[in-house]
């Protein structure tokens, strides 16, 4: 158990510009713990998750994993993207901490995604994270080339 790092090309170029100077922060903890309606555990951000009725969730299995995927996402934006890269990686630096100290045992995906090419936005990332259920993963190792833009996976208790 523990933490496997995966990046495309493209996030490789843009992560080496700071990853590693981003993994000394405090310890938030940004996730809480809930259970559906037939009592099956699932993971929201505290602020920001997308679904306003968390409480009454009557879902199962992956069906969670995807209620989680699309209710939590954590979007950065900022004129300067070396900003964007370390908050980013600050952001993802926290929820592993908390998955790996708060929730051992429990599998989890965390995606994030850079998008910086119009220049008409400012750069953004949009993190993304889901319990791993029945080996279900929403994205995949082998699906990160497909992708135009920097990506990354970071499993976590895998």
């Amino acid at each position: 158990m523990g933490l496997s790092i995966n990046m495309n090309r493209k996030m490789q170029e843009l992560a080496d510009m700071q990853f590693e100077q981003t993994w000394d922060i405090p310890n938030a903890k940004l996730i809480k713990k809930l259970y559906s309606l037939d009592g099956e555990d699932y993971y929201c951000l505290k602020k920001g998750f997308c679904f306003q009725n968390s409480k009454d969730i009557r879902s199962r299995s992956t069906e969670l994993s995807v209620y989680e995927w699309e209710g939590n996402e954590i979007f950065i934006s900022y004129p300067d993207m070396s900003y964007v890269v370390t908050k980013s990686m600050m952001t993802i630096k926290q929820l592993v901490n908390q998955m790996l100290n708060q929730f051992s045992g429990i599998s989890f995906d965390i995606f994030i995604s850079f998008d910086y090419e119009d220049v008409e936005l400012p750069p953004s990332s949009t993190i993304r994270f889901h319990k791993i259920r029945e080996a279900y993963h929403i994205i995949t190792l082998d699906q990160l080339e497909e992708y135009d833009q920097p990506v990354g996976l970071c499993q976590v208790n895998i």
